[in-house]
């Protein structure tokens, strides 16, 4: 993972908080998680259940597996084409008749995230608008067949057959996109069971870009402004391009701040819960960042795991960890022992 984000650097004297002597768990959050990986084994399973998804879908639609992969090539050159957009519905509509519905699940999420802004370091304003932006925002798995600039922007975020594991939140249109790639993989590692484990943390961190610290841009990458709630992240984001190397507070800003809102939520949703089912929950909703890299918009997996999620007070508490040192909090630089 290289240097960028590494949390062992810090420029103060006192070190920040880490688990006092509590085993490799508390002092290493991210090894814990993604050490014990196979993700090539993971590949297999999530592989299995994709093609396993496609041959259902072309064995009731009589074609052949190189006529869909045709078909979900050619719809993004030809969106209204309306042989291909018909057929590309129909694609949709059988995952959707093959899958939970995920809406009460999202809107438990994002539930969550309003009650963890509620327990913020925020002024009753912040506070209030938050809530009521969060209260506006909607789940999407599919595109608007209707919108070639949408199946378009679909088929670049999710794959062309949306079975890329992502998501993505659409400001304009107050939306969060999971990709149905990233509910296939849920129930091929999880099951139902476990659907919430797995995505918890992807549709958290969404959501919270919606009230959180991005700076919008056109799809040039040129800054149309910011968002409004993002000086109440700017103490924190400061705190962390102080005493971290690699962290780029301008570019990063949005990313950390939805890490934020997610770890609260996460904390929220993981009250009364064993140390034991809190690691298992959080190891499965946040797996998914293991092995990526600091790109300049995104930290490393490092940053995030062992940083923003493994020093926040509440999840430390969560995972029976004690913590001596400071920590990055809304407030700036906190000094905690516990």
């Amino acid at each position: 993972n290289g240097v960028s984000g590494n949390p062992s650097r810090s420029v103060a004297s006192t070190p920040f908080a880490g688990g006092v002597a509590q085993g490799g768990l508390c002092r290493d959050l991210h090894g814990s998680i993604c050490s014990g990986q196979n993700s090539r084994n993971e590949d297999q399973i999530i592989g299995d259940a994709v093609r396993g998804l496609v041959q259902s879908f072309t064995r009731a639609q009589r074609i052949s597996i190189g006529q869909f992969s045709g078909l979900v090539s050619n719809i993004v050159r030809n969106p209204l084409d309306r042989n291909l957009n018909t057929m590309y519905q129909r694609f949709f509509a059988h995952f959707a008749q093959q899958t939970p519905n995920i809406n009460q699940l999202f809107q438990n999420v994002k539930s969550q995230v309003a009650r963890g802004v509620q327990n913020m370091p925020l002024s009753d304003s912040a506070k209030q608008q938050m809530t009521a932006k969060l209260s506006s925002v909607n789940l999407k798995t599919t595109p608007n067949f209707n919108d070639p600039d949408d199946i378009q922007g679909f088929a670049e975020a999710c794959g062309p057959d949306g079975m890329a594991p992502g998501a993505f939140a659409q400001f304009s249109e107050r939306q969060v996109v999971v990709c149905p790639g990233l509910i296939m993989r849920a129930l091929a590692l999880g099951g139902t069971a476990e659907l919430e484990h797995h995505l918890m943390h992807a549709i958290g961190h969404e959501c919270t870009h919606h009230i959180g610290a991005d700076i919008i841009r056109d799809q040039k990458g040129q800054p149309l402004g910011e968002s409004p709630f993002r000086p109440e992240f700017q103490k924190a984001l400061g705190c962390y391009a102080q005493n971290f190397r690699g962290i780029d507070p301008v570019n990063m800003g949005g990313e950390i701040a939805a890490d934020i809102g997610a770890a609260k939520a996460m904390a929220e949703r993981l009250r009364g819960f064993s140390p034991e089912e809190a690691f298992k929950f959080i190891k499965s909703s946040v797996g998914p960042l293991c092995g990526s890299q600091n790109d300049g918009v995104h930290p490393s997996d490092r940053f995030r795991i062992n940083v923003i999620l493994g020093q926040d007070p509440e999840i430390s508490q969560l995972l029976g960890c004690s913590q001596q040192g400071q920590v990055c909090t809304l407030n700036g630089t906190e000094e905690v022992r516990r």
